[in-house]
């Protein structure tokens, strides 16, 4: 996921690479928003194509910058499993 900064066209970057897909994450909105490549230019998606089945709205609430990793990551896979 990349965290988006004007200082640095980083699609772009990723578009010249080939990069087919790209989330990058809206602070201020809080959630995460999908790119596509489709003929050298990214177009934003609801969805992911590559990981279709997951959650971005689920996932995106536990995008906490500064919090533990591993507590965030054991948080979210309790949400989406149940366990």
């Amino acid at each position: 996921m990349v965290v988006e900064s004007p200082l640095l066209d980083k699609l772009a970057v990723y578009a010249g690479l080939g990069v087919g897909e790209v989330w990058t994450w809206r602070h201020a909105e809080r959630r995460i928003v999908v790119r596509v490549l489709r003929g050298g230019r990214y177009e934003a998606r609801e969805g992911s194509e590559l990981l279709p089945g997951v959650d971005l709205a689920v996932l995106a609430g536990f995008v906490r910058p500064g919090e533990s990793h591993t507590a965030l990551a054991r948080g979210y896979r309790v949400a989406i499993t149940g366990e």
